[in-house]
């Protein structure tokens, strides 16, 4: 009993040392009492077997940080005096620049309408008062017809065309949220796969595909990644660079989560996933969702599903024009610092680049047209500019060519189309090439598909005039010296693939691109070969370059589903046209049906990419749908 009087004894002085009541009869506005029956919870919490908190500390005696408070209220002040500011602003000079726009669209179009900006404007006079300049800053954004850049409530910049009302809805003041906020905070950024997976697939982004018509300011999106800031970075951007990455990976399981098996089969894991995160990235659409479009359309192209990957791709072109990334940017007022110009521009002309190249790959008109735009290019002549900014220019310069020649096949003929001024052209582009981007057999990734690229371009603008397929009694020397200009640069790209393996161990670690270079090159040589025209190449060397060919469309199909397409299109030519004895002349232990489902055909060194093994369980993310992967992971490894 003793015991019992002590221990209740001791109770009772616990219980009276708890200076704060539990947040359960705290809500229910109750004193808190011990509980009879001696359990360290108070009588009511245990009457109702609910868990009996109580805080450290009351917050409602919590004092504040005096300085915290001062300097919360100069924030707040100046904010204040700077929305001020800008709304005299907005009244005062808003009206001058309409006025301004409105006479020179008077000059612009005087001639085309005869009088009909002859009559006294009125916007010619000067305010005289604040009442009549508020008047026409309202009546000159009514109807001004000027060019706006506005910001919308989130602060993200949209572009409205002299014809459109809809600025009208805009902010007038929302600039200031374009310079004071970058995004809302990010802690995470993907949830499926370990962070020691998430820098191998982003080294390999880096690597093979940043550079190749590249859409990211690598400087800013680390930036925010770190900062965890989604101005130039989101999780919807991060998973699109993941898959792209994913794809080209030495590991079969990670390929398996960003590549299907076939062209009719669902869409894999990771493509999904960014579909999903873009269906809600586009409540607010910004940089990163421009961005993410490039390369949903990329890995759309991938898996074979090319319909998806045009418009994609023309969705990304028609949100550069809604971001106003088609204008100068330093002609409007939005206080935009130099990286977020850099970051607009290399933005922007990858949209034009990809614009040009989805026309290339599927013959099909462009919808960016260089007279719809004044956007500055990004300046290669700048010694403080980064790679992929000289990189971008390179493409941008090479693409815009490109397109003319598109142009041509697609029947549009004017002076700056013909023939001998776009070969001029591209013979230019190439002699002016940065020094850091001149080809050699050690280069980066990215630098062997430039030069394929090129190459591929000369054979487009010669192969019209090459006279495949036409009887040899009418074919004239200009037709020769195209054919031959096709023949060496076919051959040319068959050396690139070979030295690319060579120096970074497979070609299916190529970006989408390469599959029309290689197929251009696979095609005319074929042509050549079935024709028996050796021209200035042996038809030895030509045999050899056709090899290398196919065997690149192979590995490439490993990384880029679609290329089983083409594969069996040229397959089918193959034997059409009778070649399957002749490809195989002096190919020991080879043949056509080895080429186009084999290892490639080389004699090469060790693959130099890196050979790094994860467990499948680690990357297969939990649900029904990965049930037959994990009970097949085997296969996988």
């Amino acid at each position: 009993m003793a015991e019992t009087g002590q221990t209740s004894s001791q109770r009772r002085e616990s219980w009276s040392s708890r200076q704060l009541a539990c947040l359960s009869c705290r809500r229910k506005k109750v004193k808190c009492q011990p509980d009879p029956a001696g359990s360290s919870s108070c009588g009511l919490c245990a009457k109702l077997q609910k868990e009996c908190y109580v805080p450290e500390f009351d917050e409602r005696r919590r004092t504040h940080n005096k300085a915290l408070i001062d300097k919360l209220r100069a924030e707040n002040a100046r904010l204040k005096a700077e929305l001020e500011d800008h709304r005299t602003f907005c009244l005062m000079n808003d009206h001058l620049d309409g006025a301004n726009d409105t006479v020179l669209s008077r000059q612009e179009y005087s001639t085309e309408f005869g009088g009909l900006f002859n009559n006294p404007s009125p916007f010619d006079g000067t305010a005289t008062s604040s009442t009549s300049s508020r008047s026409d800053n309202m009546i000159v954004r009514l109807c001004g017809g000027q060019r706006q850049l506005n910001s919308d409530r989130v602060g993200r910049l949209r572009f409205f065309g002299p014809t459109s009302s809809l600025h009208l809805m805009e902010s007038v003041t929302s600039s200031i949220l374009a310079r004071e906020s970058s995004g809302i905070n990010s802690t995470s950024w993907q949830e499926d796969f370990p962070l020691e997976v998430q820098d191998y697939l982003l080294d390999l982004y880096w690597r093979f595909h940043h550079k190749v018509l590249p859409c990211i300011h690598k400087e800013a999106f680390l930036r925010d990644m770190k900062n965890g800031d989604t101005k130039y970075c989101s999780p919807l951007l991060v998973y699109c660079m993941l898959t792209r990455a994913a794809a080209i990976s030495n590991q079969p399981g990670l390929r398996a989560l960003a590549l299907a098996e076939d062209a009719d089969d669902d869409a894999p894991y990771l493509v999904r996933k960014c579909v999903q995160l873009l269906e809600t990235e586009l409540d607010a659409p910004g940089i990163t969702t421009a961005q993410s479009l490039q390369l949903l359309s990329e890995m759309h192209c991938a898996i074979s599903h090319d319909t998806k990957g045009w418009m994609y791709a023309g969705g990304a072109g028609r949100l550069a024009y809604e971001l106003g990334l088609h204008r100068n940017s330093e002609n409007f007022d939005t206080h935009l610092s130099d990286l977020d110009l850099q970051v607009r521009q290399i933005v922007f002309w990858s949209c034009f680049n990809l614009d040009r190249y989805w026309s290339l790959y599927l013959g099909r008109p462009q919808f960016i047209k260089l007279e719809d735009i004044d956007a500055k290019r990004p300046d290669g002549t700048r010694s403080d500019i980064s790679v992929e900014v000289k990189m971008s220019v390179a493409w941008t310069s090479l693409l815009e060519i490109i397109g003319l020649i598109c142009d041509i096949l697609n029947g549009i003929h004017t002076p700056r189309h013909r023939m001998e001024t776009l070969d001029q052209r591209l013979r230019d582009w190439n002699a002016s090439l940065d020094p850091t981007f001149y080809y050699s057999p050690v280069q980066e990734p990215p630098v062997f598909l430039l030069h394929m690229q090129y190459a591929a371009a000369m054979i487009l603008l010669h192969r019209p005039l090459a006279q495949f397929g036409k009887d040899s009694s009418v074919r004239s020397s200009a037709g020769e010296i195209s054919r031959q200009i096709c023949v060496d640069n076919a051959c040319l790209i068959a050396q690139y693939a070979q030295e690319y393996y060579e120096q970074h161990g497979s070609v299916f670690t190529m970006s989408w691109i390469a599959l029309h270079i290689v197929a251009t090159a696979a095609t005319t040589l074929i042509a050549n070969i079935a024709e028996r025209r050796n021209g200035g190449l042996g038809m030895d060397q030509q045999l050899d370059s056709l090899r290398k060919c196919l065997g690149t469309l192979n590995e490439l199909e490993k990384s880029h589903v679609v290329t089983r397409r083409v594969r069996k299109v040229i397959q089918q030519a193959i034997r059409l046209l009778n070649l399957d004895a002749t490809i195989n002349i002096g190919a020991t232990g080879l043949n056509v049906a080895s080429l186009l489902s084999g290892p490639l055909p080389f004699s090469l060194a060790t693959p130099n990419q890196e050979n790094r093994q994860f467990p499948l369980f680690d990357l297969l993310p939990s649900g029904p749908q990965f049930d037959m992967l994990n009970s097949f992971e085997s296969y996988f490894t």
